[in-house]
């Protein structure tokens, strides 16, 4: 075996490129155009063998149907003999003249006998002979009568005369009523027609037909000494397959076995409805596959003229291939040098032209690496100036629009959305309230300024604290999940993206992107939008700790003051008119009053008020301990 490798490899890599490529592409062209040539001629004989199968199958499904209609027709003819004769009694003469206008009629009957109720016949006649009343038979026992005389119609096997002749027998009942049968007829009927009809049958160059009973034996055939042989082909494949599943097609049609002959054939049967016989139709296997040789002969000969014009292009593509490799090895050294700008010229319109257009897309590529490396560069200075921008917002002023309208700006010069919104809790964390946005198409979002917590998309991220992002909305189901009135889709927009705004790991509103057409964020665009929410939540979180405490240094400023007016007067008026005060401006009421309450009367009393009208001043002057929201204060101590 090592051997054998030595010689071929000594063979196909001694001398030139160009040796080698002709040899190795007539090795390749000839085991191609071999392997093409053989699997054509499989596929070929096996398409040849298909078409013969299914126009066999066409054509015996026709045939048994033909047959199929000839006994239903003498079936018919019987049951209308029947329902005529019920009318007359049986054996009777108006019966027996029926009887002779059928035999006339239908000249395949040859022979008709009625029996009565018990099986006794009472009439026969046939167009050969004259039956005496002493041969008329008891057939109580036979098969047709007790099928007959049961409801059903009674087809016997064939037999052959002794003319040699295939006949069958074929009874039916006389119902009187559609359920009293009063006796049964019974006809012999001639299946000499069935011979022409079968004999007659040619397909192909020399196919032809016969036809089997349920035991396999032969009853039509174009010759007819080999029906008179009475011939049993039960042994042939095609019949033996036909015995196993007598009411089914052939399941294998265009088999190829022995035929009667013993000559190879390509057969198919088809049952003949009810009877229980089968069509078979054949062709000698030499005559269906004479065509196939020819077309051998012909690949062949294309086979031989393929290698030598194979040849010469090979020698023709060899020259050509090596002064393009040579250029394109210069090429290569030279953009391995690092000369990024040299371009390699091969227009050979092969393989090679497209390695050289590829190295000099390498080239390009590696070019534009730097240009790409200085974008993505620039691109990342740009994302974390404008983070960079909002943080130094967010340490340096209290306002959190500020914050909010730098975020938006931000946005907005970076990723270029249609639309970007941003929503925060109110103080009761029960709806979302727009405070920042920017819109391409302001009409379509003028009257949308409010989300309820929990509803539409918005209150839902703003309750679950988790992002929904809608690379595009006409198409995922999702959105109609969550959106109520589906205005962002309604209004052709595709990309939606709502990313919570969280401080101290609780949300306190939701950030909304939206664009025109679709879009998928990547990893770093996220990252850098979550900065941003995070950077809203850290100014949210300032705001709220900046207004609690001024509220409680108000507070404590309040209480200083009050206690000062007391320490400086004791006048008491005085110092709840400036308790009113500094009520009213620590905790933004409108209106305040103070009652003091008189024991003797047992009455709450007005010393101070402010915000109030003197009508109103008048009629709550005085209340009683005890009585309405003021006196059950006072009563019991508690607010």
């Amino acid at each position: 075996m090592g051997l054998w490798k030595k010689a071929i490899a000594s063979v196909l890599y001694r001398g030139g490129l160009r040796r080698r490529l002709l040899l190795l592409g007539l090795g390749l062209l000839g085991a191609a155009l071999g392997i093409s040539t053989l699997a054509g001629s499989y596929y070929t004989r096996g398409l040849i063998k298909k078409e013969i199968g299914e126009l066999q199958e066409e054509i015996a499904v026709r045939v048994a149907h033909e047959i199929q209609e000839f006994m239903e027709n003498k079936i018919t003819r019987l049951v209308d003999y029947s329902g005529s004769a019920s009318f007359h009694g049986l054996g009777s003469e108006q019966q027996r003249l029926l009887g002779l206008l059928l035999l006339k009629n239908d000249r395949a009957f040859t022979e008709l006998a009625v029996l009565d109720a018990r099986g006794q016949e009472v009439l026969k006649i046939s167009e050969r002979r004259v039956y005496l009343p002493t041969e008329l038979s008891d057939e109580s026992q036979s098969e047709k009568f007790k099928k007959a005389v049961s409801g059903e119609t009674y087809i016997g096997p064939v037999y052959t005369s002794d003319k040699a002749e295939p006949y069958v027998t074929v009874a039916v009942p006389i119902r009187l009523t559609p359920k009293k049968i009063i006796g049964v007829t019974s006809a012999e009927a001639n299946l000499k027609t069935l011979w022409d009809v079968v004999g007659n049958i040619q397909f192909g160059r020399a196919g032809y037909a016969y036809l089997v009973d349920g035991k396999g034996n032969l009853i039509a055939h174009r010759d007819s000494s080999l029906v008179l042989r009475r011939l049993n082909l039960s042994s042939l494949p095609e019949v033996r397959q036909f015995l196993e599943n007598p009411k089914a097609l052939d399941p294998t049609p265009g088999r190829q076995g022995p035929g009667i002959s013993g000559e190879p054939i390509i057969s198919t049967y088809a049952p003949v409805g009810t009877l229980g016989w089968a069509v078979v139709l054949a062709e000698p296997l030499a005559v269906a596959l004479g065509e196939l040789s020819r077309v051998q002969h012909y690949a062949f000969v294309l086979l031989g003229a393929g290698l030598f014009a194979g040849a010469f292009i090979i020698v023709w593509v060899s020259n050509r291939i090596t002064n393009p490799i040579r250029a394109l090895h210069r090429g290569a050294q030279l953009i391995g040098a690092g000369n990024l700008d040299h371009q390699v010229d091969i227009k050979s319109g092969d393989e090679i032209e497209e390695l050289a257009k590829g190295f000099n897309k390498m080239a390009e590529e590696l070019k534009n690496s730097y240009s790409n490396l200085e974008h993505k560069v620039e691109q990342r200075t740009l994302e974390l100036s404008a983070l960079y921008t909002v943080t130094s917002t967010v340490n340096q002023s209290l306002e959190v629009e500020a914050v909010l309208e730098e975020v938006i700006k931000k946005i907005t010069e970076i990723f270029h959305f249609d639309a970007t919104r941003i929503f925060l809790f109110d103080d009761l964390r029960t709806e979302l309230h727009l405070r920042a946005s920017f819109e391409t198409h302001p009409e379509f979002w003028s009257g949308v300024h409010t989300f309820p917590r929990r509803q539409g998309i918005i209150g839902t991220v703003a309750d679950t604290g988790d992002q929904v992002i809608f690379e595009d909305v006409q198409t995922d189901p999702r959105y109609e999940e969550l959106s109520r009135t589906r205005a962002t889709q309604r209004a052709g927009f595709s990309f939606v993206a709502v990313l919570p705004i969280k401080a101290r790991e609780k949300c306190v509103g939701c950030l909304m992107f939206v664009g025109k057409s679709p879009r998928k964020l990547t990893p770093e665009e996220l990252d850098l939008l979550h900065s941003m929410t995070d950077q809203i939540g850290v100014a949210v979180e300032n705001t709220r700790l900046y207004q609690e405490t001024t509220a409680r240094a108000k507070e404590v400023s309040a209480l200083y003051d009050v206690a000062a007016t007391v320490n400086q007067s004791m006048d008491l008026n005085v110092v709840l008119r400036e308790v009113i005060r500094k009520v009213l401006g620590t905790t933004r009421f409108d209106a305040a009053r103070i009652y003091l309450i008189d024991s003797e009367r047992k009455e709450l009393v007005l010393k101070a008020y402010q915000g109030l009208s003197p009508e109103f001043t008048l009629k709550t002057a005085t209340d009683r301990v005890g009585a309405g929201i003021n006196g059950r204060v006072a009563e019991t101590g508690e607010v």
